[in-house]
């Protein structure tokens, strides 16, 4: 079973890098889309760390993959 997350990291008004994990983004997510989505976070003031977001870090999309070996 595959699942998937996006991560994008900010950095916020005192310098300081901060994360917000997504799961389950919408399949077939670009880097166009997700920096549209990350710049309208910092725009909508809504999340903050040590003060406003100010500006994207990075995105990054993962996937885990897990393997039941057994199950009682």
């Amino acid at each position: 079973m595959d699942k998937k997350y996006l991560t994008l990291t900010f950095v916020d008004e005192g310098q300081k890098s901060a994360a917000l994990r997504i799961t389950d983004p919408k399949e077939g997510l670009d880097s166009n889309a997700a920096k549209v989505g990350a710049q309208a976070i910092i725009d909508s003031g809504v999340f903050r760390a040590k003060g406003k977001f100010t500006a994207v870090e990075k995105g990054e999309l993962t996937t885990v993959t897990t393997s039941t070996l057994f199950q009682a």
